[in-house]
């Protein structure tokens, strides 16, 4: 009877016709996707966030204080940073949807960004990464 059962789930299966699992083969339906998958992209998705703004809040001052940059130039940084974190979206669609699939440019653009703050938090810490603070008595009005 168990042998029945199992002939009868194997004929069953349905297969969704555009999507392939990791190994490149038809990705079966009832395998594919679900919670774990929907948590485990929006909590890949949330760090990025929290990332992003948070680099994003505190780059004025750091590029101000630290960097020595006028706060004009800084907040044009500030800006172009922005505005490439958000139109890079369209490029990730463009990724996922022709070469890689959401789930491998996900994962490699979270890599990506992790590399990047981590880098980043380096270079603050590092006292050769700063500039020399700027002598007032030097400055050009």
């Amino acid at each position: 009877m168990e042998v029945e059962n199992e002939a009868n789930m194997e004929e069953e299966k349905t297969f969704l016709l555009d999507a392939f699992d990791y190994k490149g083969a038809p990705a079966e339906k009832a395998k594919t996707g679900g919670w774990v998958s929907a948590a485990t992209i929006l909590g890949i998705e949330m760090c990025e966030r929290f990332t992003t703004m948070g680099i994003a809040t505190n780059l004025v001052t750091y590029l101000d204080h630290t960097m020595n940059q006028p706060s004009a130039t800084s907040s044009t940084i500030v800006f172009n940073f922005g505005g490439v974190a958000f139109l890079t979206c369209l490029l990730g669609g463009f990724i996922a949807d022709s070469f890689l699939g959401r789930y491998w440019t996900i994962a490699i653009f979270a890599v990506v960004e992790a590399l990047g703050a981590g880098v980043l938090a380096i270079s603050t810490t590092l006292p050769l990464q700063r500039p020399p603070p700027c002598n007032p008595s030097q400055a050009v009005n």
